[in-house]
Formats: C-alpha cells, sequence, structure tokens
C-alpha cells in the first residue's frame, strides 16, 4: 500500500500568473498579466513559486516524494518583499536558488514538515520557518504553501511568505520571563498560591509544599478551601475569595491555616486577582508563615499579664513602704525635733543662768552641744526634704530656668552682700518640668557653688546650656575649690561629703537631692572638676518643646 493523501489538489499548468476576467482597462497597452504583477510587486507578504524540475509523482511513498521535493524545488517566480526577506535586491536573483538552501534547519527538520506537506493534501499552512539570509543571518518566517498538481505529479509550490521574527523574538522573550518568573515563584521564601475562578489549586510553590505538608500533585486542581481553611474561618476566606472575583481591590489579612497533619499555622495572606484579556480568572496569593512570631506574641502576652500582676503587687507594697515612710518622716518631724529643740533650749538655759558658775571649757562643751543640736536639726529637715522630694507628686509645665537661677543668685547675694561673686545666667535657659522641683535643684547647685567660692579671690558662678545629641545639657560652672575626680563616684550619695564640715559647712544630702530630681524627670545628672580649679555640674531634663 502506498503512503499517498487520498485526495490530491490539481491545478492547470502555467509558466505566468492566471488570467482574470475583468473590466476593460483604462490603460490598454498594460496587459492583465502586467497588472498582476504590479499588485503581486506592491504586496507587503513574499509571494514565491517553487518549480519541480523533475515532477514529483504523487503515488510514491510519502518519504520519496519528500526527497525529490527537498532535492528538486527551486524557486522560479518571487515578488521584490520575497527577495528582500532573503537579503536581495531583485525577484531575479532568487531564481534558481534551491528550496533547502533557503533554510538554516537541518535536513531531517526539512523533509520533516515536507512530509508533513505532503501528508496534508500538498496543502500547509502557518508553517513556522527558520531560514537563512543572503549574508548569513536568519529570520524566521510564517508561510502558507499549496501544491499544483497536474496528471498525478506535484509540478509547482506556490506560497505567501510574511517574516515574524520581530514577533518570535518577542514570544521567545516572553516566555524566557514567564520562565524566570516560574523559576522565582518555585524558589521564593514565601508562600505562593494560584487559584481559578472555582478555588481549585493551579500554583503551588516549594514553600508552600514545605509548609502544607503537601505535595504540589496531592494538591493540584483541589479545592483551596475546603482542605486549607480551618472551619471556623470558611465562611471568612469565601466570602474574600468572592469579593476578589467580583474585581475587589488587593487585601491583606491573617488567618490559620490547616497543614496535612491537622495542625493550624498561623499565615499573613497578600491576594490579588488575576486578570487575563480585561477578564478576571482566578487569584494569586502571596502567605508568609508567621507562626513563631504568634506563639512568640502569645508567650510576651502572658508574660505581660504575669508582670501586670507583680506590678500591681509591688505598687501594693510601694505604697505600704510609702505609708511606713509617711509615718517615719511624721516621726521625725514630732518625735525627733523636740528632744533636740530641748537639748538645745536647755544648754542655752544653764549658759545663760549658770555662766558665772561654769569654766571656760565647760562653756565650750555647752557651746559644742548646741552645735551638734543644730547640725542635727538640719540634717532631720534634709531628710525630710529628700523623703518629700521622692513621694511628691510632679506637675509638669514649661519652665523658665533663666528666670529662676537669677532670682536664686538675688537671694544669695542678699544674704552676703560682702562677697563679689561675678554671676552670669544665659537668657532664654527652659525645661519641661515641675516648677518646685526644679526651683530645689538650682537651689543646691548654686548654694554649693557659692559656698565652694566663698575662699576664692575672684569668685565667678555661671548658668548656661549647650546642645548635645539634639538634646540641651544644662550646667552650673564656678572656679572654687573643686574636688578630686577619683571620689567623684561618690558625690551623689547621701551623707558623702568631700570636703571636711570644718572647710565648708553642710549635711551632704544636697546633691543627692539633685541626683532624686533630675532621675523623676527622666534625666541625668554628672560632674567634673579639678581641685582649686572649680567644678562643673550638667544635667539634662526634657525640652520644653
Amino acid at each position: 500500500m502506498k503512503d499517498t493523501p487520498d485526495h490530491a489538489p490539481t491545478h492547470e499548468s502555467t509558466d505566468s500568473l492566471p488570467a482574470l476576467k475583468a473590466e476593460p482597462s483604462q490603460h490598454p497597452q498594460q496587459s492583465i498579466e502586467d497588472q498582476y504583477r504590479h499588485f503581486l510587486q506592491l504586496a507587503s507578504e513574499g509571494l514565491w513559486r517553487f518549480d519541480l524540475g523533475t515532477p514529483v509523482a504523487t503515488n510514491l511513498p510519502v518519504h520519496d516524494q519528500a526527497e525529490a521535493i527537498a532535492r528538486d524545488a527551486r524557486v522560479g517566480l518571487c515578488n521584490d518583499t520575497f527577495a528582500r526577506q532573503f537579503g536581495c535586491d531583485k525577484p531575479e536573483a532568487m531564481r534558481g536558488i534551491a528550496f533547502g538552501d533557503l533554510l538554516s534547519s537541518s535536513r531531517e527538520e526539512q523533509l520533516g514538515f515536507i512530509v508533513a506537506f505532503i501528508m496534508s493534501g500538498y496543502r500547509l499552512d502557518n508553517l513556522l520557518l527558520a531560514e537563512r539570509r543572503r549574508d548569513g543571518s536568519t529570520f524566521r518566517s510564517l508561510n502558507n504553501l499549496s501544491g499544483e498538481v497536474e496528471d498525478g505529479r506535484l509540478v509547482r509550490i506556490w506560497g505567501v511568505k510574511r517574516d515574524v521574527t520581530d514577533l518570535v523574538m518577542a514570544q521567545e522573550a516572553l516566555q524566557v520571563a514567564k520562565d524566570h518568573a516560574e523559576r522565582l515563584i518555585e524558589l521564593a521564601s514565601i508562600m505562593v498560591v494560584g487559584l481559578d475562578c472555582d478555588g481549585r489549586v493551579r500554583a503551588f510553590n516549594r514553600t508552600a509544599e514545605n509548609v502544607t505538608g503537601y505535595l504540589r500533585a496531592d494538591i493540584e486542581q483541589r479545592n483551596w478551601f475546603e482542605i486549607m481553611a480551618p472551619p471556623r474561618h470558611y465562611p471568612k476566606v469565601s466570602e474574600e475569595f468572592q469579593r476578589l472575583l467580583a474585581g475587589g481591590e488587593p487585601s491583606t489579612f491573617e488567618l490559620p491555616m490547616l497543614t496535612a497533619t491537622g495542625d493550624e499555622r498561623y499565615i499573613v495572606w497578600q491576594n490579588n486577582p488575576i486578570v487575563e484579556s480585561g477578564h478576571i480568572v482566578g487569584t494569586i496569593s502571596f502567605g508568609m508563615d508567621i507562626t513563631a512570631r504568634r506563639r512568640m506574641e502569645e508567650a510576651l502576652r502572658t508574660l505581660n499579664e504575669q508582670l501586670e500582676l507583680r506590678v500591681e503587687e509591688r505598687t501594693a507594697e510601694l505604697g505600704a513602704a510609702n505609708r511606713e515612710l509617711e509615718s517615719f518622716a511624721y516621726s521625725v518631724s514630732h518625735d525627733l525635733r523636740a528632744p533636740l529643740r530641748a537639748i538645745d533650749g536647755f544648754t542655752q538655759a544653764l549658759v545663760e543662768d549658770y555662766a558665772d558658775k561654769l569654766d571656760q571649757r565647760a562653756l565650750d562643751y555647752c557651746g559644742r552641744v548646741r552645735k551638734a543640736a543644730g547640725r542635727m536639726g538640719q540634717l532631720i529637715e534634709d531628710l525630710l526634704v529628700l523623703s518629700r522630694i521622692t513621694r511628691a507628686e510632679m506637675r509638669l509645665e514649661d519652665v523658665n530656668l533663666s528666670a529662676l537661677a537669677a532670682d536664686i543668685l538675688a537671694l544669695l547675694h542678699e544674704r552676703e552682700p560682702e562677697r563679689h561673686v561675678r554671676t552670669h545666667v544665659q537668657a532664654g535657659l527652659r525645661a519641661r518640668g515641675d516648677v518646685g522641683l526644679l526651683r530645689i535643684l538650682l537651689e543646691n547647685l548654686l548654694d554649693n557653688a557659692w559656698k565652694y567660692t566663698n575662699k576664692t579671690v575672684h569668685a565667678d558662678i555661671e548658668v548656661g546650656a549647650r546642645w548635645e545629641n539634639n538634646r540641651q545639657v544644662f550646667y552650673v560652672r564656678d572656679n572654687g575649690a573643686g574636688f578630686d575626680m577619683a571620689f567623684a563616684g561618690k558625690l551623689f550619695a547621701p551623707f558623702q561629703r568631700l570636703h571636711s564640715a570644718q572647710e565648708y559647712a553642710g549635711t551632704g544630702i544636697g546633691l543627692a537631692t539633685v541626683q532624686r530630681i533630675v532621675a523623676r524627670h527622666g534625666g541625668r545628672v554628672t560632674a567634673s572638676a579639678q581641685v582649686n580649679q572649680g567644678a562643673v555640674f550638667e544635667f539634662v531634663l526634657p525640652s520644653h518643646r
């Protein structure tokens, strides 16, 4: 049995273009054939005809026919466009070129599409070929072929050729981009799940497999929501899916998801509709597994609840301690001051009433007793101030530190008018804080500066500020006694003094009070000094802005 097509088309043989009945031409001198040739030369597609020097019998085996066509077919007729497609200026340059010489494909590939041409009844449409130009470069073309059969023999092949190189290159680039995108999706560290309009899985990357425990082959084409959505959340996710299909905006939400083992994992989803040719054909969702974060948040929530309970307990304990402290302060204020007043009063009475009976040593002892009682009274007063500062309710407001400092320095001048101290207060110093506490802070710092410059010939006290890391650093500077920085660690502790009481009076509570006030305002205080070169105390407070 011969492998030949059942019905082979036949055409009248002609070496010229076929005749066409037409109305008389306005140009009698121009033949119908010439008009046809003119139309063909203007065509944007390449038009061609391959002639077979030896016609091929259509009853031969298909493979023998294909071999004969590949061997004997040559260009017999073509238009200008066809010639230009192969890099020639004129159609005459193309005539006689063998069929196979125009192709860049292998002989096996050439025989393959020739066989397809024969098996299709000597007609083949939309044949994509890779062809070679005269300069060796290649281009891609889309061809329609039609064979002309006479008396059971193939004598010619007519065709139309369109250069589709740009289109093919664009399609290939698009395919490369698509393949690249698919690889990126597959390797992405987040879940990628694509669904069609029925909720069936169409895309499912490797991360989704790892998180869910399902293989893509196991879940593809199955309904996502029936598998993954916990029953209590099914209505919500189904409603969101339908909203996207109806043209809703992309959304982000967090929901638990069932895995293959039945466990729930928390996923934050970013959901988007897929639009093709203006129609929504499904959804694409990107998911990030936040189970570890959720568990940590739950652990932190539990810890916070425990901490809040402990804070409440400690607050109650602190309240009780404060009440005890208030009771102690009351006792100090009343129970200890009364005996001290008695000691001071009776000692003074003893001196006044029996001065003529006491020798000089006894009078000196009485003087020492009264001084000690006075120091003890001052110490108790300072302790009470420190206690009140720690417990007092703060009322924050915008405070003019320049005005406070100037007022305190004026009072110090009034108290010791005989001293000549140069003072300077920078204008515009402002901070946010409790005005009462800030006044006590400046009183302690300026009182110290005043006190420790009393042996300096040209005493100098300055109050100012500088900027550091977008914060205002206030300072009080003097040129007095200073101190050894080796002992600076003791400076702000209660009862710690770096000078003897004989040199400079005091109880050792003032700087501890300063430190407490600054700390209550959320700031910090530091000090620097050199012996007999003065000291600088710097503190930071919240900005008044």
